[in-house]
C-alpha cells in the first residue's frame, strides 16, 4: 500500500498533468485525514509557522509548501476540509503573497452579483488564487460558492473545467480566501463562480453567479 506521501504525490502529479483521477473512497478518506493532520500540526506550532511564512522570499517555506500541496490535491478532488482561519490567513495567505509569479490580477463584475477581486500566482504545485469580495450575496444555509477554471468547449454535457475550491462569505457578505488549483489558466482562461446546493454532487450547478475572462500577464 502506498504511503501517505506517495498517495499525495501520485494524485498531485496526475492533476498537474491535467488528468481527473477518481480515487477510491478509502483514498479520499486518507486525503482528508492527511490534510487534517497537517493543519493540526501547523495550529499547534503556530508561532514557528508564522515565523516561517514571514521569512519567505522567492519560495514558500518547506512546511507551508507541503501543506499547500495537500490543500491543492484535496481541493482539486473536491474532498474539502476545514482550514483554521488563523493558519490560513497567517501561514498560507502570507506565504502565498510572497511566493510565485503573478499571472493575473483583476476585478470581475457580474450584474446584480457583486464584484470579485482575483489574483493568481504560479508556484511549484500549481496556482495559488487570492479571492476577495465585499458584496457577494449570502447564500442559504447549506449552500456554498465554488470557483471554476473553465476551458474551451465546456458544456453541461461535456465539461472542461477544474475546481479551485469552495467558500462562504462571512456574516457581513465579505470574502477573503486563499485557494489552490492544479490548473494552467492559459488552458482554462475563464473564471466562473457557481452557487452550489451542498448535495454532495461534484458536478457544477446551473447557477452561475459570476463569469469573466482572465487577463493573463505574459
Amino acid at each position: 500500500m502506498a504511503t501517505d506521501d506517495e498517495l499525495i504525490d501520485r494524485l498531485r502529479r496526475a492533476l498537474a498533468d491535467g488528468l481527473r483521477p477518481e480515487p477510491r473512497p478509502a483514498d479520499i478518506a486518507r486525503v482528508r485525514a492527511i490534510a487534517a493532520a497537517h493543519m493540526a500540526e501547523m495550529t499547534s506550532s503556530g508561532a514557528d509557522a508564522v515565523h516561517e511564512a514571514k521569512t519567505a522570499r522567492a519560495v514558500t517555506p518547506l512546511r507551508s509548501r507541503r501543506i499547500l500541496q495537500v490543500v491543492a490535491v484535496a481541493t482539486s478532488l473536491g474532498v474539502g476540509f476545514a482550514i483554521g482561519a488563523q493558519v490560513q490567513s497567517t501561514v498560507i495567505g502570507d506565504a502565498a503573497s510572497r511566493a510565485g509569479v503573478v499571472e493575473f490580477n483583476q476585478s470581475i463584475t457580474a450584474a446584480g452579483s457583486g464584484r470579485v477581486n482575483v489574483e493568481g500566482r504560479l508556484v511549484g504545485i500549481g496556482r495559488i488564487v487570492n479571492l476577495s469580495s465585499s458584496d457577494l450575496p449570502i447564500l442559504p444555509k447549506g449552500e456554498f460558492y465554488e470557483v471554476w477554471f473553465v476551458g474551451s468547449g465546456d458544456t453541461p454535457e461535456s465539461q472542461n473545467r477544474i475546481s479551485a475550491g469552495t467558500f462562504h462569505p462571512d456574516t457581513e457578505g465579505k470574502t477573503d480566501v486563499v485557494l489552490t488549483a492544479a490548473v494552467d489558466p492559459r488552458l482554462y482562461p475563464i473564471l466562473v463562480i457557481t452557487a452550489e446546493p451542498g448535495d454532495g454532487d461534484p458536478r457544477p450547478s446551473d447557477t452561475e453567479i459570476l463569469r469573466g475572462e482572465l487577463d493573463i500577464i505574459d
